[in-house]
């Protein structure tokens, strides 16, 4: 069943609806479209298939499909190296052709290139835009209604 609204930062199950010398366009079931690049596309996919892709954002900022998953999606905790520093805050390989961004209010320290730092993947309202926030003690929730023998995931920090 294809997903009824584009899921930013998470794999999405869409519709090829057009070919276009730039890609294929996906839909969702509301009609929200989004350019699969010529790039990701493989000889077995054809107009009226229903395909998994994760939802990102190009240059531009526009939603882009890629059947490329990054190492960690939106609401996930991950270790990241630096790729690149601005005045504004950082950028981060997550494992796309374009770098997430750390904005100087979600950094614990200042960083560096090639610098190693843990955050978790947050979505921005205001710019409809990923972030990854490196102040990960306010994104932690206490472990109260975890049982013993539970099985969770962790994180070590040192």
């Amino acid at each position: 069943m294809i997903e009824e609204y584009l899921k930013l930062g998470e794999i999405n199950r869409l519709k090829i609806i057009k070919k276009t010398p730039q890609g294929f366009y996906l839909s969702s079931l509301d009609g929200d479209t989004v350019l699969l690049p010529n790039r990701y596309i493989t000889s077995q996919m054809k107009i009226g298939d229903e395909i998994e892709v994760f939802i990102s954002s190009d240059s531009e900022d526009r939603y882009v499909a890629t059947t490329t998953v990054p190492k960690y999606k939106y609401g996930e905790f991950g270790v990241f190296r630096v790729a690149d520093v601005t005045k504004f805050g950082a950028f981060v390989d997550w494992g796309l052709p374009k770098n997430l961004f750390v904005p100087l209010s979600t950094q614990k320290r200042h960083l560096k290139k090639g610098d190693f730092v843990i955050g978790k993947i947050k979505y921005d309202e205001k710019t409809d835009r990923l972030y990854l926030d490196a102040k990960i003690g306010r994104n932690l929730i206490p472990a109260k209604t975890f049982k013993e023998n539970d099985e969770v995931e962790i994180l070590v920090l040192a």
